[in-house]
């Protein structure tokens, strides 16, 4: 069973110090090629857990299933005028992948975007090429908006 907790820096540390990187998120075949050879860098993963959690209008929460961090969920762009955000995940790893996870925990935070921050609209996106993304996406509700810079646009239909 999936479930949903608050992005702690341990979380985070453990999410990737197991974390691969995927082909499929890079629209850049040669970045994906630098990132995939680096090495869990603990001072690299703090500098970025400090950014992320310093950034205005963003809520991350780690997908936890049996106690184990297999997902990072990010809730972003959160406008409480506009009441929107975009939502988005990765997975730790292929081998959470393909099994219902990502759904469920994007479910959960779409859940918690509209019943607890009081959002309205929930928009999404992924790269173009992204095949699985975009199937968990429109299995979710959200209706195609159209293409831009290589990534569908997304807005979850109600």
């Amino acid at each position: 069973m999936i479930s949903l907790a608050p992005m702690t820096r341990e979380l985070f540390h453990e999410y990737y110090r197991g974390f691969r990187y995927d082909p499929a998120v890079f629209n850049d075949m040669e970045l994906y090629e630098k990132c995939r050879s680096r090495p869990y860098d603990e001072a690299e993963v703090n500098r970025h857990y400090d950014a992320r959690m310093s950034r205005a209008g963003s809520l991350s929460l780690a997908a936890m299933l049996d106690g184990r961090v297999i997902g990072d969920v990010v809730l972003k762009r959160i406008d409480r005028e506009k009441k929107q955000c975009e939502i988005g995940i990765h997975l730790i790893s292929d081998e959470f992948k393909g099994l219902g996870y990502g759904t469920e925990a994007l479910r959960q935070a779409i859940s918690y975007a509209f019943d607890e921050l009081g959002m309205e609209k929930v928009l999404a996106d992924c790269i173009v090429k992204n095949t699985r993304s975009r199937h968990v996406i429109e299995k979710l509700g959200f209706c195609f908006l159209g293409e831009e810079d290589g990534f569908y646009k997304f807005e979850l239909c109600r």
